[in-house]
């Protein structure tokens, strides 16, 4: 199965193909840019680099959050796109899992976390044994107090990965002193990662017009509107 695979929920952007469960191309980035204006461009040239076209992809997959706001609308409405033109299934993966499936070859809890700004995580659980990751509990968004005292609360070793790990460490630690940290090069989102999911997880796939983003809590102008009596959000 052919599979192009991009993420773009942080400031990291990866593109990836993959054959058959190889990844014959990556392309990943950490340029505080506009992935808006780089993404296509970059799925572009690596197909040509690869020589896969467009007409010989099988599947798209993309994270669908949590993450930036702008950033999983940008992977959400890529794949919904390319998959819709292409009449192929997507994949919708957290960008989470992708963490976590980056730590597989760890044995115990992953702890997968995505700086949510405002002393708030985007955090879940899973579980790795023997390199095989499952998810244990959903993926969500947490004050930081909060999210402190489930890591406290699991039993057994601890692995924390994410790309803004210094930014908690310090409090992490005084919470829970054995906790161990995922290295900074493999706590950045690989979209390699995103094909591996994919390729165990079948059931993750839609059709386009199913993929929905994963935003975990309102958008900041979305609060601010409602506080203002703006309506009801369904």
């Amino acid at each position: 199965m052919n599979i192009l695979s991009f993420t773009t929920t942080t400031s990291t952007m990866s593109v990836s193909v993959s054959v058959n469960g190889r990844t014959v191309g990556e392309y990943t980035t950490f340029l505080k840019q506009t992935h808006s204006q780089r993404l296509m461009p970059a799925i572009d040239s690596l197909l040509k680099e690869t020589g896969i076209k467009a007409g010989d992809l099988d599947a798209i997959a993309a994270a669908k959050g949590p993450g930036s706001y702008t950033g999983v609308r940008i992977a959400i409405t890529t794949a919904k796109t390319l998959a819709w033109s292409l009449e192929i299934p997507v994949y919708g993966i957290s960008s989470l899992n992708l963490l976590a499936e980056q730590a597989k070859l760890f044995n115990g809890w992953i702890v997968p976390f995505i700086d949510a700004r405002r002393d708030h995580v985007y955090s879940g659980v899973y579980y790795a044994k023997n390199g095989v990751c499952r998810m244990v509990a959903p993926d969500g968004v947490l004050d930081v107090p909060a999210w402190l005292e489930k890591l406290e609360a699991l039993d057994g070793p601890v692995l924390l990965i994410g790309e803004e790990a210094d930014k908690h460490k310090e409090r992490v630690l005084a919470a829970r002193t054995d906790v161990q940290f995922a290295s900074a090069e493999q706590s950045v989102p690989r979209a390699s990662s995103l094909a591996a999911v994919a390729e165990q997880n079948e059931i993750l796939s839609v059709h386009a017009h199913e993929l929905v983003p994963e935003y975990a809590q309102l958008a900041e102008a979305e609060k601010k509107w409602l506080e203002a009596g703006g309506g009801s959000r369904p």
